[in-house]
């Protein structure tokens, strides 16, 4: 009977190990960042018909872009569980979901739609990189999804999941020409909605994040009062300490913008995420010299996003935290890689490409052990 037991006990362990991926060496952050990063997991797949050449059409094309919640049940089985793991094995320990909504049907009977096709009963809900946000909530099949991705992203073993809400189209305050209070409800109701079922499935098991509005950080017009409420509104129910506030696509003055409406509020996010690409560590000189002249001493940062699996943006960052003493806490990838930004084509014109790779699966260069 002791045997038994032993080997049942060695059967056991052998198995926790690999399941919790303890057997493989443990990656560590490089030089100057406090811990590992990980990707934006925007999609479940980008098909080669908008990697190769992003052409106009495939961004709308339905089933082209397969957004990480809107197609997560249209994958093939253990798809989605293998993406995690490879990411998670490459040392990937932080990932975050974005979530591009608006409300798809009004919307297209605004301005008509950029897909002048039939669109599968299975993609009615998602249109180009975007979910439906309808009524101020993820649609039944969406919200099981978002459950269920959840799960395996939490049985991966990864430690941090950000939540990045990014209102589109008529939803966008970007776009609009007047206050539009419906919207602004809408939108309110969906981030409150999306945000019950995140924590009702991860709460005490996973560090939760919120970025309640993707690169709305700093920026004019209607996006100054929008962020101004929707502050107000979050974090007088929730507080502060699970919010990033508004990440920024970062050019100079936004961060001291957004810094006025959180100092009238009196309440910071608990860190200041940035989206930098290009001359990293150029851009670092200024976010550090717009936090000193707003009397922000030690703001704990993150890149939200930056190119994918980059040596040289690495490089760049750590140059910039050695130079102005920056506490960076970790580097998020997007699904870009530096030399395939932009494309050219035959007649010489280039064009831009959101992404290049169809899974964000390799992290190497942003660790120490290689």
């Amino acid at each position: 009977m002791n045997k038994l037991l032993f080997a049942l006990a060695v059967v056991f362990l052998l198995e926790y190990f690999m399941n919790h991926n303890l057997w493989a060496a443990q990656p560590k952050p490089p030089a100057g960042i406090v811990s590992l990063g990980g990707s934006n997991y925007a999609f479940c797949r980008i098909d080669d018909e908008y990697l190769l050449q992003n052409e106009p059409h495939a961004w709308w094309k339905p089933g082209v872009l397969q957004h990480a919640v809107g197609a997560f049940h249209l994958q093939e089985t253990g798809y989605v569980q293998q993406s995690l793991q490879m990411m998670y094995q490459s040392g990937q320990r932080k990932i975050a979901l974005v979530l591009w909504f608006m409300d798809i049907a009004q919307d297209k009977a605004a301005k008509g739609s950029q897909w002048p096709g039939a669109v599968p009963e299975k993609y009615k809900h998602m249109y180009g990189h975007t979910i439906d946000g309808a009524a101020g909530r993820l649609c039944p099949q969406h919200q099981e999804n978002l459950r269920n991705l959840l799960e395996l992203i939490h049985k991966t073993g990864f430690e941090t999941v950000t939540i990045r809400f990014a209102a589109q189209g008529i939803n966008n305050p970007m776009e609009w020409e007047k206050w539009e209070d419906a919207r602004y409800k809408e939108n309110l109701s969906f981030i409150l909605s999306t945000k019950q079922i995140v924590d009702d499935t991860l709460k005490d098991k996973v560090e939760i994040l919120y970025d309640l509005g993707l690169e709305l950080g700093g920026l004019e017009g209607f996006c100054t009062e929008y962020d101004k409420r929707l502050w107000r509104d979050y974090t007088n129910k929730f507080g502060t300490s699970d919010t990033l506030g508004f990440s920024f696509a970062v050019n100079p003055g936004r961060l001291t913008n957004m810094l006025k409406i959180y100092k009238e509020s009196g309440l910071y996010p608990a860190a200041y995420a940035f989206d930098v690409y290009f001359e990293a560590d150029k851009v670092l000189d200024y976010i550090a010299q717009e936090f000193q002249q707003c009397d922000i001493n030690n703001p704990a940062i993150i890149i939200q996003e930056t190119f994918y699996n980059d040596s040289q943006t690495l490089k760049e960052l750590q140059a910039a935290v050695q130079k102005h003493d920056l506490r960076l806490l970790y580097i998020v990838q997007w699904q870009v890689e530096r030399a395939k930004m932009y494309w050219e084509k035959e007649d010489g014109q280039k064009y831009f490409r959101h992404f290049s790779v169809s899974r964000p699966i390799e992290y190497e260069n942003y660790i120490r052990d290689k």
